[in-house]
Formats: structure tokens, C-alpha cells, sequence
């Protein structure tokens, strides 16, 4: 589930994430914003998400982690919360699709009520009915004031 925003004037995505490698900084059906950002910015401490190596075409499904440490190559050392280790192999720059920006708990749970027929029934058809209803409603009112 995907979304564009923007923010700081740069593109902003909002993911749900669904693993729990991260815990307790992110969580299961947290909503995420990742910003793209050059890779020099990126800094120790910062929670990226990136396609691993070796994930077919590279448009997998992308994985969080904090950046734990640089390699001499310029590779990114990174690590989930919840983990006993780092990962084996370093993130190459290129494969990062953003930096964690926000997180918006339970977030992912919303969109995707919200993006179901149910949701779109409640979020956008019922008010639709009312406020209509309710315009009919005051030009009725408006005739018999004439």
C-alpha cells in the first residue's frame, strides 16, 4: 500500500510494514514515511528501508532496519531492534528506496480498512449521503421562506 506525499520538498511514501524486526521502534501494520534522501545523509541511527540483494529484479518487497555502522566500501551496516545480530551483508546505497521520517502507529491497519469497499462506503459514500441530504434538506426550508 502505497501513497505519495510530499515533505521537506522531497517525495514521501507511506508503507505499511508488515514484519516485526523492528520492534518496538515500528511495529506490525505501523504506517511508515519514507523520504528519499542522498546516501550521504544517511547517518548511524537512522532507520532505512531497502531491497535486499539477491531479491530477483530488485522490486521485492522492501526490509526496515537501523543503520548500525559504514563499511569501508561505503556499504551500510544494519541491524532490526528486535534482532540478536547484524545482517550479513552490507546495503549497497543504491538499493535504499528511503529514509523513516514518521511512523504512524496502527497506521497501516487504518489505510487498509480504509481502502477497502466497507471503507470506502463509510469514508466516502455515507458523508457524501448526508451532506447531500442535508443541501435538500435547506432548499426546502429555503422555498417555503419565499
Amino acid at each position: 500500500m502505497l501513497l505519495a506525499l510530499t515533505a521537506y520538498g522531497s517525495p514521501v511514501r507511506l508503507v505499511t510494514v508488515v514484519g516485526n524486526s523492528m520492534e518496538p521502534a515500528i511495529t506490525a501494520d505501523d504506517l511508515v514515511a519514507l523520504q528519499t534522501v542522498p546516501a550521504d545523509e544517511l547517518r548511524v541511527g537512522d532507520i532505512i528501508a531497502f531491497r535486499p540483494q539477491g531479491n530477483g529484479d530488485g522490486n521485492g518487497p522492501c526490509v526496515a532496519r537501523r543503520i548500525v555502522s559504514r563499511d569501508p566500501s561505503g556499504g551500510l551496516r544494519v541491524k532490526g531492534d528486535s534482532l540478536p545480530e547484524m545482517d550479513t551483508d552490507p546495503v549497497r546505497p543504491d538499493s535504499v528506496a528511503g529514509k523513516v521520517v514518521l511512523t504512524i502507529p496502527h497506521g497501516g491497519t487504518a489505510m487498509r480498512a480504509a481502502c477497502s469497499p466497507v471503507g470506502y462506503l463509510i469514508l466516502v459514500l455515507l458523508p457524501g449521503i448526508i451532506i447531500i441530504s442535508d443541501e435538500m434538506e435547506n432548499l426546502r426550508r429555503c422555498r417555503r421562506c419565499v
